[in-house]
């Protein structure tokens, strides 16, 4: 009894099919263990991101981008740091809720200049000058009414020295010494004040900088999650595989004191990188003595939420109590973490500058230029002093106006900066300032009315003689561009403004270096170069859309396809042979397909190891059966030709009988192609050239036949042999080959349009078409070593004659009349627009054969095509009739209404010769081709 137990387990446990699939199992399993798959399921991760539901894009986060064009214009990076407040400053003004810095600014910078100040010197001097030169107009006067004698000059003068001109100079140096100079950084940080809701940057790594004792407890103080609820050395432990892997050694560095102390918070920089260098999956937490340093939009993602705290599980990170954007209502918010602790990023396909709303930096510079530029033109006109009967023109009170109000807003905006209270978004007097710089650049409109010119002018022309008409015609011309510019750039800013105006209002802004010679770019799932920036866009987008990825563990995924392949092996004795092919190529086919569906709702899966699992089983297995049993021999023989040869359609997967050399006599429709002067095209390309151009084009027509329900039997050179009706049995074949020609000539337009577009195309591609419908034999031709699935028959013979005939009328697809009887019948009955041309007789084919010319779609077809086919077909009856001058009438009438048709051309030719030559008595209009 017992040795009959050790010999059924023996039998059934100790099969050789069974030990190869337990040694597949293990072998696999060991290599996913190792790392050996990690690569391969990386790239097949890359697969599954492309096939799942495409990412929504959020059209509250904007990319700030300092890109090329920024560069080119503002010059080489990194700028002067006046240049980012500056930004910041409108940035807040156009409207924008956040802004998070994607660059470090751990070291300080040079000093640089105010431009408040510089912009202000001009016009001080211009007061010192017009002062002091008061005063010596008032004394040389003095001097030449005899008011002041001689002996008192010295003295008056040394007095007008000490009293008004030493003054003015100790105020004038007052006003640039110790003030033209600026703290870029202290600037930069009163815009980061202003802005009210800044978020800097905290290298997670050691950057070689010593951190000042204040710097590092503020930070600690501040900038630091103390929230956070996980597993004792969990977080950690993650950061340390992290940091190993990335080279780094562990120390947070973050930006300057004086910037930080301004900003909302600041979180890291630090990106994640897979063993293939590809950016998949980002630490959104970095623990550092007990405290956390939140990812660089993370954090002021968890500031929008208003969230409580957060909850680590070894494979979540649970954001409680959050507020989501839109919602009226709190919950908690899970994302789903790797083995590794980190988010599986949800990227978005496009590329980089079709992700998100993304704007140069270029632009908001622009928009500070123009403002400058129009202030420079008020402050011009300001300076320029033209009166009439002892009054200023009305232009100079404008413009005395306009610039005493944007001096008062320049106060104003220097008083904004410089406030230290608590930063708020909703402080009215930032309200208030924005306000009254609307109405500022509304007020410099009102100084663009024609009549403001018009009386300077004027006054101009009336002090105009002799000896200054060339010096007041070159004021005049100046005054007139001054206006003109004036107007120009208030257009353009005012219209700049509102652009960007809707591209920033409310969005959350993420500021970084994109420029092509920016080090921070990276691979992605989707791209080669992605600037890191568009990381950060991501991870944002993906948290606040909660379109998470769900990774299971490589084990659980492996473990239920194994135990199923174990089943399957245990019990194959019991399934028959074919069934159990089926039953293995189907379960090789489950891994990837189940993947595709899990990746549907969001759930990644790692299938390299079960696949290969599945498929290492399958085929071992199928080998050791082959080699074992001689009976199976022939089987797999023929099954594996099968496999490499032509794919076999359904009906002969249905009907494996078809596999053997024969066919069926079947009612089915042939379409051949062919294109004009191809001879011509390919002496004047390259092979090369030949090539690329003839596998656009039959790939464009090749789809079209599929699309119709065709097959393609063979490509002979640029000509494609089709036919359908068969193998599937396709009621309206021929309807649905003679519509397959018409989008033919359809793609074709296209085709060639493209192809000129690249400057690959000496010459426009031209099909010809020959379409007959008739009883061929179809089926399996050759050998049984090869199989070709063909049609042979006359009428096979006939579509490709119908073809070449096409040269004859200068058409593009001839249908015999079976085709078009068949086509133009039942539910397809005129729906298409054809015409009858002659009864012609082919070379080989001894009966004469009806011609139609196929046009179009007739709900397509143009006004001018249906009235052509119709006054076509009234010449056509004539010229049966004999009466060849009215057909020429008629045939000349349709050519006209529809240039370019050949066979009206061609039938008119042929009237002018019979009215000339004659016809013999016994002609019935059949035509006889002597050529092919």
């Amino acid at each position: 009894m017992e040795k009959q137990g050790k010999g059924i387990f023996f039998s059934l446990f100790m099969r050789p099919e069974l030990l190869i699939c337990i040694g597949v199992l293990l072998l696999t399993a060991l290599g996913s263990v190792t790392g050996l798959f990690e690569k391969l399921d990386l790239r097949m991760y890359d697969v599954l991101m492309s096939v799942k539901p495409a990412t929504p894009e959020r059209d509250d986060i904007l990319i700030v981008a300092i890109d090329d064009a920024s560069i080119g214009e503002m010059g080489t990076f990194p700028w002067t740091r006046d240049i980012l407040a500056d930004a910041l400053i409108r940035m807040r003004e156009l409207g924008a809720a956040g802004a998070v810095f994607d660059i470090e600014y751990v070291s300080p910078s040079q000093h640089g200049i105010d431009p408040v100040v510089e912009s202000a010197l001009p016009q001080r001097f211009n007061e010192s000058e017009q002062n002091i030169t008061g005063l010596i107009q008032d004394l040389s006067a003095a001097v030449a009414r005899g008011d002041l004698p001689p002996a008192y000059v010295p003295e008056t003068a040394e007095e007008l020295i000490q009293s008004y001109v030493a003054p003015e100079f100790a105020d004038l140096q007052d006003a640039v010494v110790g003030k033209l100079a600026r703290d870029n950084d202290l600037y930069f940080a009163q815009a980061i004040h202003f802005f009210g809701n800044t978020w800097l940057t905290i290298n997670a790594g050691d950057m070689g900088i010593k951190l000042s004792k204040d710097l590092e407890d503020y930070v600690r103080s501040n900038m630091l999650l103390n929230n956070v609820t996980a597993p004792e050395g969990l977080i950690a432990h993650e950061n340390d595989l992290f940091l190993s892997q990335q080279q780094l050694t562990r120390k947070m560095t973050p930006a300057l004191l004086v910037l930080l102390e301004q900003a909302r918070g600041a979180g890291f920089t630090n990106v994640v990188l897979d063993s293939d260098g590809t950016r998949r999956r980002i630490e959104l937490l970095h623990e550092t003595e007990g405290q956390y340093i939140p990812q660089l939009v993370f954090a002021p993602l968890l500031d929008m939420l208003q969230t409580d705290r957060l909850v680590r599980t070894p494979k979540t990170l649970i954001i409680k109590n959050a507020l989501y954007p839109g919602e009226d209502k709190r919950s908690d918010v899970t994302i789903p973490l790797d083995n590794h602790g980190r988010m599986l990023v949800n990227w978005i396909r496009d590329d980089f500058r079709d992700s998100f709303k993304n704007e140069s930096m270029l632009f908001l510079h622009d928009l500070d230029k123009k403002e400058k530029t129009i202030v420079s033109i008020l402050q011009n006109l300001a300076g320029f002093r033209l009166g009439k009967d002892g009054n200023m023109l009305s232009y100079y009170a404008a413009a005395q106006y306009l610039t005493g109000v944007y001096a008062d807003l320049q106060q104003t905006k220097t008083l904004l900066l410089k406030d230290t209270s608590k930063p708020s978004r909703e402080d009215e007097r930032y309200t208030d300032y924005f306000e009254r710089r609307r109405e500022f650049f509304k007020d410099c409109a009102e100084l663009t009315d024609p009549s403001y010119e018009k009386e300077i002018l004027d006054v101009l022309d009336e002090i105009t003689d002799d000896e200054n008409a060339a010096e007041i015609g070159e004021i005049k011309e100046s005054v007139s561009d001054k206006f003109a510019k004036l107007a120009s750039y208030l257009k353009e800013y005012n219209s700049l403004f509102s652009e960007l105006e809707g591209l920033y209002a409310n969005a959350i802004c993420i500021i970084g270096h994109t420029a092509s010679n920016s080090t921070d770019l990276g691979t992605t799932p989707f791209h080669g170069q992605y600037p890191n920036i568009g990381t950060h866009a991501n991870v944002l987008n993906t948290i606040l859309n909660k379109t998470f990825i769900y990774p299971l563990p490589w084990y659980a995924v492996f473990s239920f396809f194994a135990v199923l392949i174990f089943i399957i092996v245990l019990f194959d004795k019991h399934i028959n042979m074919a069934m159990l092919n089926i039953i293995g190529a189907s379960g090789i086919l489950a891994v990837p397909i189940s993947a595709i569906i899990l990746i549907q709702f969001g759930i990644y899966t790692p299938i390299v190891s079960p696949f290969l699992a599945a498929a290492l089983v399958y085929i071992g297995n199928s080998l050791y059966r082959f080699a074992s049993a001689e009976k199976d021999k022939t089987f797999l023989r023929r099954a594996f030709s099968t496999y490499l040869s032509e794919k076999v359609v359904d009906e002969i997967v249905n009907d494996p009988t078809k596999l053997t050399l024969g066919g069926e006599e079947k009612n089915i429709t042939a379409l051949f192609t062919d294109i004009k002067s191809f001879s011509t095209l390919s002496e004047k390309v390259t092979p090369v050239q030949l090539v690329n151009i003839l596998n656009e084009y039959l790939t464009d027509l090749s789809n079209i036949i599929l699309e119709h329900q065709g097959t393609i039997d063979k490509y002979i050179g640029d000509a494609i042999v089709s036919f359908f009706g068969a193998p599937i049995t396709v009621e309206d074949h021929a309807w649905q080959a003679c519509v397959s020609a018409i989008r033919m000539k359809q793609a074709e337009v296209l085709l060639n349009n493209r192809l000129q577009e690249a400057g690959g195309l000496p010459m426009p591609l031209q099909t010809r078409v020959g379409i007959n419908t008739g009883n061929m034999v179809v089926g399996n031709m050759g050998t049984d070593m090869k199989m070709n699935y063909t049609i042979m028959g006359n009428d096979v013979n006939l579509a490709a004659r119908l073809e070449g005939v096409n040269k004859m009328y200068g058409s593009w697809v001839l249908a015999s009349e079976s085709t078009w009887d068949a086509a133009n019948a039942g539910a397809k009955a005129g729906t298409l627009l054809g015409r009858r041309l002659d009864r012609v007789r082919v070379m080989g084919i001894e009966k004469p054969v009806q011609l139609y010319n196929i046009v179009a779609v007739k709900s397509e077809a143009s006004n001018e095509q249906i009235e052509c086919v119709k006054v076509f077909h009234a010449g056509l009856d004539r010229y049966l009739q004999k009466d060849f001058e009215g057909a020429r009438k008629l045939f000349q009438t349709a050519s006209r209404i529809l240039p370019g048709d050949g066979p009206s051309e061609v039938f008119a030719t042929r009237c002018t010769e019979f009215i000339k030559t004659g016809v013999a008595e016994d002609w019935s209009g059949v035509l006889t081709m002597t050529t092919k």
